[in-house]
């Protein structure tokens, strides 16, 4: 007999799922390899306004570190270009103290959400009665995830530039994260960088969904043999 704690328990399984697996690439993401890997894909363009291959991608790990390092976006404020002008101006340096603080809370709220959620699908998997429920909550997730995960993928390749700006406007206050292309953010880190990623992230989420769709079968399998 389902309760109103196995139905908790569920619901809670089904809305962490997409949360938990779409930070997992992005959190994989936000690291110095990122940068070096990108760099190096034959279709990602040459710097247009003469910065050499290794001042782009000095200046690329130390915007990455600027966020995930230590000491912050003071980094940002000691980099120089290699005619010794500051590389990052003001308006770049209050946005990547924005996605600091973004992640600041974010990816530590997902921590406790997956810790929840693995808590969660532990209580009901552990007992032959509630297994299926698990299962059943696990496919529920994944069908969740992959659906919306398919139309944001969509949404991204038909109208990437929309897509860019209402996910800015969503997460950011204000515009400064609009700069020139003469900018070194822009200059480091163009669209097509953050196109790749969001379709490696995409696919990696795909991917998840195929692990967590397989958990689910086997746990709704388990039980009907124990039946």
């Amino acid at each position: 007999m389902q309760t109103r704690w196995h139905t908790l328990t569920k619901l809670l399984i089904v809305i962490a799922t997409p949360i938990i697996t779409v930070l997992i690439p992005i959190r994989l993401a936000m690291q110095p390899w990122t940068v070096p890997f990108l760099y190096s894909l034959p279709n990602f363009p040459p710097e247009a306004y003469g910065m050499s291959d290794a001042e782009r991608l000095r200046l690329g790990l130390i915007g990455m570190d600027s966020v995930i390092g230590p000491r912050g976006v003071q980094v940002l404020r000691e980099a120089r270009l290699s005619d010794g002008t500051p590389a990052f101006n003001e308006r770049e340096i209050r946005h990547m103290q924005d996605v600091r603080d973004l992640i600041g809370w974010l990816f530590p709220l997902h921590t406790v959400i997956t810790a929840l959620a693995g808590v969660a699908v532990m209580a009901l998997a552990v007992r032959p009665d509630t297994r299926r429920l698990a299962g059943s909550a696990l496919m529920a997730g994944v069908i969740f995830t992959g659906v919306s995960v398919v139309g944001l993928a969509i949404f991204a390749v038909v109208g990437w530039d929309l897509f860019f700006t209402t996910f800015h406007r969503i997460f950011f206050e204000g515009d400064t994260w609009l700069f020139l292309a003469t900018d070194t953010l822009i200059r480091l880190y163009p669209e097509i960088f953050w196109f790749t990623i969001t379709l490696m992230i995409g696919g990696a989420i795909l991917g998840e969904c195929a692990v967590l769709a397989a958990i689910g079968g086997a746990l709704l399998r388990s039980k009907l043999q124990a039946v």
